[in-house]
């Protein structure tokens, strides 16, 4: 699943992105999503007296927060990216050319016959890629047992409609696996140069979605204590647009190199 999470200095709202019962084209793509994050945004400030708000946005939803930053800057406060897929390269593991969600009929071209408008996920779907990176057999070395039977919970009972299945399922939009498929590509979506406000862009050190920060100096953090994995960093804040300069990954080496 992807999350969004925004807050204000006193409150904080999470959402995930539940999709309708349809199964068509892709739902929920990024104009769907920045409409929707706009809409929440506005609502916020109704009932928190706050012009700004700060989002978190991890894997799509990381995606997805850029691009709501992106159009709308005015009103986000701070941004913050975890593990999230930009752009930079045409190339990627498990998410481009010849990964399951390219169609085999036509290459370089989004799988829609095998996604659909969404996707049915039970809860073991949820853990098989999080599993495989952890390096280690017994998996609650690294992960609270307690925080996995949560996620898992929090996933199905987004959806009313989980239980009507067996095992029980929740509707994911394949509109975040459209995205992130072009993205693999580098067929982006947004442009970073339009973020004004301060940015932290992280990425673990075994994430398997975005890809690795090559030749933009982030600055490992792993030996703080609180962390199991090294984790990579940039915070800083994007004031000019007028880079040009090559890059493997010019979006975050622009946040590193403008001044």
């Amino acid at each position: 699943m992807s999350w969004i999470f925004a807050a204000t200095a006193h409150r904080a709202v999470l959402w995930p992105w539940p999709g309708p019962p349809d199964k068509s084209a892709p739902l929920m793509r990024t104009e769907d999503v920045v409409a929707d994050i706009s809409a929440a945004v506005d609502g916020i400030a109704k009932w928190s007296d706050v012009s700004r708000i700060s989002l978190v946005g991890w894997a799509t939803g990381g995606h997805w927060a850029g691009a709501y930053a992106s159009r709308f800057p005015q009103t986000v406060d701070r941004l913050i990216l975890y593990n999230t897929l930009y752009g930079g390269s045409d190339q990627h593991p498990t998410l481009g050319t010849g990964s399951l969600l390219e169609n085999p009929d036509r290459p370089g071209t989004f799988n829609v016959h095998a996604f659909g408008g969404y996707r049915l996920n039970t809860r073991p779907s949820l853990f098989t890629a999080w599993d495989d990176s952890i390096p280690v057999a017994d998996k609650a070395q690294w992960r609270n047992p307690a925080v996995a039977a949560a996620y898992g919970d929090a996933a199905l009972a987004s959806d009313e409609t989980a239980s009507t299945r067996q095992p029980p399922s929740f509707r994911s939009p394949s509109g975040a696996m459209a995205d992130s498929f072009e993205l693999a590509f580098d067929r982006r979506q947004w442009s970073a140069a339009a973020l004004t406000m301060p940015v932290l862009v992280i990425r673990s050190g075994r994430d398997f979605w975005s890809r690795p920060l090559r030749g933009c100096g982030a600055t490992p953090i792993s030996a703080a204590p609180h962390l199991d994995s090294p984790v990579s960093a940039i915070s800083l804040r994007v004031q000019t647009s007028d880079f040009t300069g090559p890059a493997p990954f010019p979006w975050m080496y622009m946040l590193f190199c403008h001044r």
